[in-house]
């Protein structure tokens, strides 16, 4: 059985969760990026579960996000962690370019560990250094 330092790690952004989760055309486009990888979610967990506090059907939406965080990989910052973020928050701020510091932290966890981030904002982190993105476009783009 393989383990999940085994497999090929890719770190999702909460708007291609929401897609997943929606099962939109974009969603099985990302979906085809994570067939044998193992997602990671470290932010994007904690603004799914927010977000689920704004739906209908709470407890049901949390207990659905719960279920998939348990087979995705969380990887938590450390010195190294936090020493990216306030690297790349002084870059962009001294360019005049800040950015949140939630989007901060996944770029600091993506470049650290030298993963793929999954998202819909692909232009907003492509001026960031080192990243690697995948994006699915529009499908009228």
């Amino acid at each position: 059985m393989s383990s999940h330092h085994e497999l090929r790690r890719v770190l999702l952004g909460a708007n291609v969760l929401i897609c997943l989760a929606k099962r939109t055309e974009r969603g099985r486009r990302y979906d085809q990026h994570l067939q044998g990888a193992v997602p990671v979610v470290p932010f994007a967990a904690a603004e799914a579960l927010l977000n689920a506090r704004r739906t209908r059907n709470r407890t049901l939406t949390e207990r659905y996000w719960r279920a998939r965080f348990d087979r995705s990989a969380a990887l938590l910052p450390d010195a190294e962690t936090c020493a990216i973020w306030a690297e790349l928050a002084a870059t962009t701020r001294a360019a005049g370019r800040p950015y949140q510091d939630n989007d901060l932290w996944i770029a600091a966890r993506a470049l650290q560990h030298d993963l793929p981030l999954m998202t819909h904002n692909a232009r907003h982190f492509e001026r960031l250094q080192g990243l690697r993105l995948i994006h699915e476009p529009d499908p009228a783009s």
